[in-house]
């Protein structure tokens, strides 16, 4: 083989080859302080109170037998040094979130410490739960209660819009609905506060779903 070819032929590998794996070996990586146990709701950062995780679990679990789908909330001490894309896609696919036929898992994570929130959805429901329609999900419904000071308040009513998404339901409350869920909110909360509504195990398995990047992202 002429050297110039040789050549050529080296350069065309570097450049189509080597980032690509450069690339996979970063993704493979496993970020420091990862939560490991997989639950409906992870609060490794504690902004969430033990009634309104088992509410979530509640809604989650009652969601999956229903539709199948797998919707999971994250909240992590920091990203270290990751973006929120990266780490949202990185926890979907090392957890499975979803069925492995249908990629239908959706993951809510908060990063409190970088002011990061991200829902990264699976391969199977980007047409259902757009990146638009995530988009508006946090600027709608996450981040005003986030600015606010109340990741909780935030956090629930994320969960509750991307269920109604995944249901068709979803849309923008009106001005006058927002001030009804301003004072119908805390009655629920007190009423989980004083026992209605049963138990519920944390956990789940997830089978197999895969995530290539779909979601959106904000910052507060």
């Amino acid at each position: 083989m002429p050297e110039t070819l040789r050549l050529f032929t080296r350069t065309l590998f570097v450049a189509l080859f080597v980032p690509f794996f450069l690339s996979s070996a970063a993704f493979s990586q496993e970020p420091p302080n990862a939560p490991q146990t997989q639950y409906w709701v992870t609060d490794q950062a504690g902004v969430l109170s033990a009634s309104v995780e088992q509410s979530l679990t509640t809604n989650a679990k009652r969601f999956e037998e229903q539709t199948t789908n797998q919707v999971v909330v994250v909240t992590v001490n920091s990203l270290v040094g990751w973006t929120i894309e990266r780490y949202g896609r990185w926890l979907g696919n090392k957890w499975g979130i979803g069925q492995s036929d249908k990629n239908n898992g959706v993951l809510l994570l908060v990063a409190p410490k970088e002011r990061k929130v991200r829902i990264e959805v699976g391969l199977g429901l980007e047409d259902v739960l757009s990146d638009a329609t995530a988009q508006r999900i946090i600027d709608n419904e996450i981040l005003p209660k986030f600015r606010n000071g109340d990741l909780q308040a935030g956090i629930v009513a994320g969960h509750k819009a991307i269920l109604e998404a995944l249901g068709g339901e979803y849309r923008e409350k009106l001005p006058w609905e927002k001030l009804l869920h301003l004072i119908f909110l805390p009655l629920f909360v007190i009423g989980r506060f004083l026992g209605f509504g049963g138990s519920v195990s944390g956990g789940f398995s997830g089978g197999g779903g895969s995530f290539g990047g779909g979601g959106a992202s904000g910052s507060w």
